[in-house]
């Protein structure tokens, strides 16, 4: 029996920016620009932040849908700008700014739409400790990316998958009202990859540092 591969996601070759890619080809040679879709995917998410926030039942629906389509927008910009050839520094910095204002923001915004839940209060609580640390793990994991210079990802993934594929999962879950447990588990989890990264940064910066005095 031939098991499935398990080898590192190269960057930029995963399932999802495959699709993506696909999608916006036709767009390669037109006045549309990554900036547009980036615009796009920055309302789409803070429309999902804004209907998490509500706590209410259509909130979790239409805010699981806009986020959908702002992860999927966060592929189709930067596959864009590959293909045009519209690839600058500025593009990267406001698709990054996206990055670190959306994602983290977003488990602060389930936190609160939460709190009449089960959790109470709590969930409040649960996703400042997620926000926090998710705005740790990508300053963190941004500054791991310029330093190694290689082009690699600070977090890979595997089989085709990149790790922060995972937030596509966000939508389904909030259909299916699975919404506490995801932000228990972003609770524990966010603040071990940010101190995972942390120690990698630092590490990082040792070796550049010891072969700098060579």
């Amino acid at each position: 029996m031939k098991w499935p591969s398990f080898k590192i996601t190269e960057p930029y070759t995963s399932w999802t920016h495959r699709l993506a890619r696909w999608f916006v080809r036709p767009l390669a040679h037109t006045a549309i620009t990554p900036n547009h879709l980036t615009t796009l995917r920055l309302l789409s998410g803070l429309l999902a932040i804004l209907a998490f926030g509500y706590g209410t039942r259509g909130g979790e629906i239409w805010g699981g849908v806009c986020w959908v389509l702002c992860c999927f927008l966060d592929r189709a910009d930067g596959e864009l700008a590959r293909l045009s050839g519209k690839c600058t520094p500025a593009g990267h910095t406001y698709d990054y700014v996206a990055d670190v204002v959306l994602n983290p923001m977003l488990f602060l915004a389930v936190g609160v739409g939460l709190r009449y839940s089960n959790l109470g209060m709590w969930a409040i609580l649960l996703g400042l400790i997620a926000c926090v640390s998710i705005v740790g793990s990508s300053v963190w994991g941004e500054w791991l990316e310029k330093i190694d210079g290689s082009g690699r990802k600070a977090y890979s993934g595997v089989a085709g998958f990149d790790l922060d594929d995972a937030l596509y999962l966000l939508g389904p879950f909030a259909w299916l009202s699975w919404l506490e447990p995801v932000l228990i588990g972003a609770a524990i989890c966010a603040p071990v990859f940010a101190l995972v990264a942390l120690r990698r940064l630092i590490r990082a910066g040792r070796i550049n540092g010891a072969s700098a005095k060579v």
